[in-house]
């Protein structure tokens, strides 16, 4: 096996490592079942640089697959002989001690997973490469057309169109050959949709879209997993399917009726879609949220502050500011108990209990407030405004209510 991971093509002499003439000396170099992986990028690049990379490395290699590493990077294989699914050997490497660790490090737990990573098959290869130019140390066309990519800075995106893990048509990824005649077990279906989540590794890798579709059916067959149905209903949202997450946010809500954050995020998540549709006109009851959130601080016995803040917030959005200057106090109190908590907006948070005591007409406590907001985060118009208004005593600016801390 020959891995070829140089530099950035738009460095200088980088491309003679992606010529013709590179990949006949690897191809010379292999043996009959030998394979050559070669590393490219789609980020800072275009369609035409890219695929003439494929099509040069294609002109040399008679077989080549095309597959994902991570959300953004690709790895062409190329070989003399077709790639074959020899599921016993597959089976026996993945169970090598080495080989086991070093996957598990990148989430890779068997043997569906490593193959959903496939996204070209060898028959669809020659129709994405295309017909065109090819990169030889005589006409070093990557050498000049990498740069100008760089700059222009598109993304190669047309490869989305030929992912056949997205498509319905015929398709030959060995991933397809696997489940001709099996089926995905549960376990198998968690694995894949995890990999493709981005959720648990904190690294872009995989494919978003085909994650969801995956812990969809895990779902379908295990409705009441509590973690999968957060982990979906958080990918939902990553991939704009907020409907969907929706849908499974309230189921998770019902399923663990006593989880305070569980609750608190369904409850917003609900109003700011409510609210998007609400009018002056049509209005808007907000009843439901208001005994939601109350039900949350009294399963916490009044410990944590988030909640409270929660309840605040949406007083703050229905623009009763009593109230939510009333709740924003409490939150103060249980603050100095209570250590940070991570996202945690203070400065928004402080610019909205100030607000609130403006529009109270409580001119002295609202620029103490807004001046804390702007000594946490200078950047923050909206609490410089607000101390500017209220210096000047004349202008009143107004406030986005649809944020939260």
């Amino acid at each position: 096996m020959i891995v070829s991971e140089p530099s950035n093509p738009w460095i200088a002499g980088i491309g003679n490592l992606y010529t013709t003439e590179f990949f006949e000396v690897c191809k010379e170099r292999l043996g009959k079942e030998g394979l050559m992986v070669q590393w490219f990028h789609l980020y800072e690049m275009d369609d035409a640089t890219f695929e003439l990379v494929v099509r040069t490395f294609h002109s040399v290699f008679p077989h080549v697959t095309m597959w994902q590493s991570l959300v953004a990077d690709v790895l062409m294989i190329g070989s003399n002989s077709p790639m074959e699914l020899d599921l016993e050997n597959l089976r026996r490497k993945l169970s090598m001690e080495g080989i086991a660790r070093d996957l598990k490090r990148v989430q890779v737990a068997d043997v569906p997973t490593l193959l959903s990573l496939q996204m070209i098959s060898e028959e669809n290869m020659p129709e994405f490469a295309g017909k065109g130019p090819v990169n030889t140390e005589n006409l070093p066309l990557l050498e000049y057309w990498a740069p100008k990519a760089f700059y222009a800075n598109r993304g190669a995106s047309r490869i989305k169109r030929f992912d056949e893990r997205l498509l319905f048509g015929k398709s030959s990824t060995l991933l397809n050959t696997y489940l001709k005649d099996r089926k995905l077990d549960p376990g198998e279906l968690l694995n894949i949709g995890i990999y493709h989540s981005n959720l648990m590794s904190g690294t872009d890798r995989g494919n978003p879209v085909l994650g969801f579709a995956v812990m969809e059916e895990y779902l379908r067959r295990n409705p009441t997993d509590v973690r999968v149905l957060n982990l979906t209903k958080k990918m939902g949202e990553r991939i704009g399917r907020r409907d969907d997450a929706a849908r499974y946010h309230q189921r998770l809500a019902e399923l663990v009726p006593n989880d305070p954050e569980v609750l608190v995020e369904y409850g917003w998540d609900k109003f700011l879609g409510e609210r998007l549709k609400a009018t002056s006109v049509t209005g808007l009851s907000f009843d439901f949220y208001e005994k939601l959130f109350r039900r949350c601080i009294q399963l916490t016995g009044d410990t944590s502050f988030v909640y409270r803040a929660r309840l605040g917030d949406l007083y703050y959005a229905m623009q009763q500011y009593g109230k939510a200057a009333k709740e924003y106090q409490r939150v103060l109190e249980l603050q100095r108990n209570q250590g940070p908590i991570k996202g945690w907006r203070q400065d928004v948070f402080l610019f909205q209990l100030a607000w609130s005591l403006h529009a109270l007409g409580e001119e002295s406590r609202a620029i103490g407030y807004a001046l804390q907001a702007t000594m946490i985060n200078p950047k923050h118009e909206e609490a410089r405004d607000l101390v500017y208004a209220i210096w000047m005593q004349g202008s009143k600016p107004g406030p986005d209510t649809t944020r939260s801390h």
